[in-house]
């Protein structure tokens, strides 16, 4: 038995646990068939570059904590905010709703923006950097700047200035949800793809490369008819 066989034949049998948050694990494999499911269902070209994980949105504006969804999707015209549900049961809460229909509600500069906010309050500093030098990777995302030194995040009028140079074309917002069935859970959800199309979008890739013997591919195909 191969360890790919192996991995996935835990997180088969682990899924079904109570307490066993399947999402966390495996996202990385969901993120990894992205630009194929992308390229079927939305329609849009991107790489490994276009996406950004755990993307934080400010919560309000009198706070800088923030709320996460799973993957940001950052494409020429519009950006997805993807969340992955890999159980029916783990309906979207109301502080979920709301957070997703308010960053539609927002530009995609203001989200951007708001990110150095999020970053001077929290302990994480250097990861946050490193968010957004992940960001300036993104093709065609437009100007992200990173402040020299860490003290010019904790000074206002400094914060401040370095936001005024960031130089991002305003996007369309929209929210995809990505789970095992076709059954609408969030009315801020824009799209839903269901896992049975993740298989065949998948499955299609494979007969398109005639890279038949790809057994991540079919073993991955296997486990979401499990999920």
């Amino acid at each position: 038995m191969s360890d790919i066989n192996n991995i996935f034949k835990l997180l088969d049998e682990w899924s079904v646990l109570p307490n066993y948050q399947l999402e966390r694990r495996a996202d990385i494999y969901f993120a990894y068939y992205m630009p194929t499911i992308f390229a079927k269902y939305l329609e849009e070209e991107i790489t490994s570059d276009n996406i950004i994980p755990e993307f934080p949105l400010k919560q309000n504006e009198n706070s800088n904590k923030s709320d996460k969804v799973d993957y940001a999707i950052i494409c020429e015209e519009k950006v997805y905010l993807v969340e992955l549900k890999t159980s029916m049961s783990s309906l979207i809460n109301k502080k979920q709703e709301e957070y997703l229909n308010r960053a539609k509600g927002k530009e995609f500069p203001t989200l951007i923006k708001e990110i150095y906010d999020i970053r001077y309050a929290r302990y994480s500093h250097a990861k946050y950097s490193n968010l957004i030098g992940r960001l300036q990777k993104v093709p065609k995302i437009g100007t992200i700047p990173i402040p020299e030194n860490d003290k010019k995040w904790l000074i206002d009028a400094e914060r401040d200035k370095i936001k005024s140079e960031i130089e991002v074309k305003p996007r369309k917002i929209e929210v995809v949800f990505i789970q095992p069935n076709k059954k609408t859970i969030s009315k801020a959800a824009n799209k839903v793809i269901s896992f049975d199309e993740v298989a065949k979008a998948i499955e299609k890739s494979i007969e398109e490369s005639g890279k038949k013997d790809n057994a991540l591919a079919k073993r991955f195909i296997e486990s979401l008819s499990v999920w």
